[in-house]
């Protein structure tokens, strides 16, 4: 894919809090991936457990925990790389609390820089009195 959506996880698949952390970057490739092809129903928490993590079809979710656990490792570590080496990236991955499929964010462009004159001072008003 070259949708910069895409490139952008790429970017934070790369990175060291991800890089070697396999179950993480599992779970957010596959999410991410359906996502941007468009197939929502594929990333809920029954099908994440089966496709990323191996669970049979028909396992509980609720007596395995697996998916809703690295969901919430994936957003600590989501914060983590935009705070720690991320801020530049022209497009934030969001996995929102009680969601696994992830919002892509455009970040705006810095503003340029307006350079900023100083005030000129006020006024004197030095009256000389004749006397």
């Amino acid at each position: 894919m070259t949708d910069r959506r895409w490139l952008a996880v790429e970017r934070v698949l790369a990175s060291p809090k991800f890089c070697q952390a396999t179950r993480l970057s599992g779970f957010l490739r596959y999410v991410s991936e359906r996502a941007l092809t468009g197939k929502p129903e594929e990333a809920t928490e029954q099908q994440v457990g089966i496709h990323v993590f191996g669970r049979t079809p028909g396992y509980n979710p609720a007596e395995d925990n697996i998916v809703r656990s690295t969901a919430r490792q994936v957003r600590e570590r989501l914060a983590l790389y935009y705070q720690e080496g991320g801020q530049e990236d022209p497009i934030r991955i969001v996995l929102a609390r009680g969601s696994y499929l992830p919002a892509f964010e455009e970040q705006p462009a810095e503003p340029l820089a307006v350079p900023t004159l100083p005030l000129p001072a006020p006024p004197t008003s030095r009256r000389r009195w004749l006397t």
